[in-house]
């Protein structure tokens, strides 16, 4: 009977999970089916794009079917056989998942989100979110109970230093501007960004040495109101489509 409870029980877990993601992606699908497209101008443009139209990738490679903490997910499953769990892999994959759950506005709003980019050296970016007020990489960070803590130069979380921190988001954000020239011919500046989840407390300076700091409820309305406006609407419809391909991230 406990074998047959048990099975019951990861089975609707598993339900759950599915039905989320296919109510995500059956989301992502219409909004994207109905956004602008861009088609050849007449004239000369005058776009700093160098691109002109742009198919979707095929389906294997489209970004916009990624689920936040894919890799994260495959990780656990492949250690510990299990869906879902407590283990690191687990918690960073949810903490993936409640970021893009919040980055959802953008969304609605014209902007594109990308979860879980593979690279070509390994590793993935968790989150890229392009809209009118320029690019982001964002790194989710799931610390229960952290107390996270930021002046100018430094970060501290439970009164350490993790430079570190800072360091990978500023790489993250390195390899897309170079993947953004390369493929899409612009020349953006991409902000890094740390989104912690399940913090006790934020405090102190909301961007340290260049990078974002903030709540991963709060993430949204944060990159909306980051500055001013460094693409149009052109400019960020032509980037997202070019940056939506896997492979352009993998060359």
């Amino acid at each position: 009977m406990f074998e047959l409870w048990a099975y019951l029980a990861f089975a609707g877990g598993a339900l759950v999970l599915i039905g989320t993601v296919i109510d995500r992606r059956q989301r992502r699908s219409a909004r994207y089916d109905h956004a602008p497209t861009w088609a050849p101008p007449t004239e000369a443009p005058t776009s700093r794009c160098r691109h002109s139209t742009l198919e979707a990738p095929p389906a294997r490679f489209d970004l916009l079917n990624n689920e936040p903490g894919e890799a994260l997910t495959r990780r656990a499953i492949s250690e510990t056989g299990i869906t879902l769990g407590t283990t690191s892999w687990h918690k960073g994959a949810a903490g993936e998942s409640f970021t893009s759950d919040h980055l959802e506005p953008l969304r609605t709003e014209g902007w594109f989100i990308f979860d879980s980019i593979p690279l070509a050296k390994g590793g993935d970016i968790d989150h890229l979110a392009i809209g009118p007020p320029g690019v982001f990489v964002i790194n989710s960070k799931n610390y229960a109970n952290a107390r996270v803590n930021a002046d100018d130069k430094t970060l501290l979380i439970n009164a350490t230093p993790r430079g570190d921190l800072l360091e990978e988001a500023k790489r993250d954000a390195a390899i897309a501007c170079e993947v953004i020239e390369m493929h899409a011919g612009l020349i953006v500046p991409v902000t890094a960004a740390l989104a912690f989840i399940n913090a006790s407390s934020i405090k102190g300076y909301l961007q340290v040495g260049g990078v974002l700091i903030a709540e991963s409820r709060h993430i949204a309305q944060i990159l909306e109101n980051s500055g001013q406006e460094e693409l149009t609407e052109d400019e960020v419809i032509r980037l997202g489509n070019t940056l939506r391909d896997s492979r352009v991230w993998s060359s």
